[in-house]
């Protein structure tokens, strides 16, 4: 027999956003149990953001709400649920997120998640991460990997800065920035 979409299954319905146990952590994903059903989540539908390191962020017995999408009714009377942690969260770039409470020319703190030859991460937020690039002309093109800051070390994953706000791109869902200060080294090392 062929699947049915229906629109509710019992007291679930299409757009409930409910609690789901974590029972498997894949390098890909997450098998979660929802009301008995494993159902799987990719991991670009668990949250909005880059994950580092899927097993450290997540464990088998932890919490995480997810939006349920669409609901299944099987031949064989099963049912299957299609779910997404990401729907269950506030959008940091719509309306009412994150996004919407900042401006350009606003000092924002954030944690370096990239150090690249001439480009910085920094994540202001799940899902919204800041660009930093020298910018102007006659500006120095150092490397941010070796650029000394003005206590003498060099910018490194896991410092807490400040960042001045250049621009927001709605559209490309950037945000692009300018180094302001660093407020805490980090005690992270990544190799």
């Amino acid at each position: 027999m062929t699947d049915k979409n229906i629109e509710h299954d019992g007291d679930l319905s299409v757009g409930d956003v409910i609690p789901a146990y974590i029972v498997e952590v894949f390098k890909n994903g997450l098998l979660v149990n929802v009301r008995s059903v494993k159902v799987k989540v990719p991991i670009n539908e668990i949250k909005y953001g880059w994950i580092d390191s899927i097993q450290s962020e997540y464990k088998v017995g932890s919490q995480i709400f997810v939006r349920i999408n669409e609901i299944i009714k099987k031949g064989n009377g099963s049912v299957e649920y299609v779910v997404s942690g990401k729907d269950a969260q506030l959008n940091p770039w719509g309306k009412g997120g994150f996004v919407e409470d900042i401006n350009v020319g606003d000092i924002v703190s954030g944690q370096v998640t990239g150090v690249d030859e001439h480009i910085v991460f920094v994540r202001l937020a799940d899902g919204v991460d800041a660009l930093i690039r020298p910018i102007g002309k006659g500006i120095k093109n150092d490397p941010y990997h070796k650029k000394k800051l003005s206590n003498g070390s060099t910018l490194s994953y896991g410092d807490i800065v400040d960042v001045k706000v250049r621009e927001i791109d709605l559209e490309n869902k950037k945000v692009y920035a300018r180094l302001h200060r660093l407020k805490k080294k980090s005690l992270i090392y990544k190799w």
